[in-house]
């Protein structure tokens, strides 16, 4: 039986993390969503106190980018995305899904 033929070197295969998930209830979230001041504020604080939860090019800023529109698997739930003002290492926009820490992975359902 002739040798297998592999590489030694490893490579990335799964997708980086696009979802930021906040301490925050649902109900909360929904009222900071509409006003993008206060999601503003709100956020920046969050970045503050929990440093660890975001990207760490988040320091160099972000931008308001869009409201997602309402989930099909959970009504009446819908979330804000933002972009970092940094682009990653191969040219492309950083745009991540801030979500409360209510709503399940993969929007299956509520905590």
């Amino acid at each position: 039986m002739p040798q297998r033929q592999y590489s030694k070197k490893q490579t990335k295969v799964t997708k980086k993390n696009r979802r930021i998930t906040l301490p925050i209830t649902l109900a909360a979230y929904n009222d900071l969503k509409e006003n993008p001041t206060a999601f503003r504020q709100w956020l920046d604080e969050m970045i503050k106190s929990y440093p660890e939860l975001f990207p760490k090019d988040i320091a160099s800023g972000y931008i308001l980018h869009d409201v997602l529109p309402a989930s099909a698997k959970l009504v009446n739930v819908q979330l804000r995305r933002i972009r970092l003002k940094q682009r990653d290492e191969t040219g492309q926009a950083q745009v991540f899904t801030v979500a409360p820490s209510d709503v399940l992975p993969y929007m299956v359902g509520l905590t």
